[in-house]
């Protein structure tokens, strides 16, 4: 079980290099053509480089746990 992600993680949040879970969501055309520009083609792969670079810029601007 993967531990709950704290104000101390938030600086080394980068792209995963650990194998990943496998998940499914539903979204806008307009984001996963987004998502698939940021990964150079992969959309999941765009998506985590997002999520990564979104947690670590909030927690640098906030100072807060999300």
């Amino acid at each position: 079980m993967n531990s709950r992600t704290t104000a101390d993680d938030y600086p080394n949040l980068v792209y995963p290099t650990s194998p990943v879970s496998r998940r499914s969501f539903s979204i806008e055309e307009e984001f996963y053509e987004y998502a698939q520009r940021l990964g150079n083609g992969n959309a999941s792969k765009g998506l985590r480089v997002a999520l990564a670079y979104h947690a670590r810029h909030t927690h640098e601007h906030t100072g807060k746990d999300l």
